[in-house]
């Protein structure tokens, strides 16, 4: 079901309004229906690191060397190769604390 959608169809289904909805995206309708306490949280890929970390991983290659590199990285590598940028999971009740992270990180969601 396309972003907020899950708290609309809830809707359309009469669902009760306390059914634990969890979405999985931080689009401006998910955070509506988020602060209205239809979705009860959230997952949120974490872009905001996709475009940081790609340039700083080819310097700290050219700087230090891949092995080095590699292992520095090694805790988030899966498969010994692929780096995992992880999820943050923002509950409704942290939604502006998760807004203030983006914006301590200069994120733009």
């Amino acid at each position: 079901m396309a972003h907020a959608a899950r708290g609309d169809a809830a809707d359309a289904a009469g669902l009760p309004p306390d059914l634990p909805i969890v979405a999985f995206d931080f689009e401006p309708q998910t955070v509506d229906y988020m602060r209205q306490g239809r979705i009860k949280a959230t997952h949120v890929q974490r872009q905001y690191y996709t475009g940081y970390l790609g340039p700083y991983i080819v310097y700290g290659i050219k700087a230090l060397g891949l092995a080095a590199t590699r292992q520095m990285l090694a805790p988030q590598l899966v498969d010994g190769t692929r780096f995992d940028l992880g999820v943050d999971v923002v509950p409704a009740e942290k939604v502006d604390a998760f807004y203030g992270f983006l914006d301590s990180i200069g994120a733009e969601q």
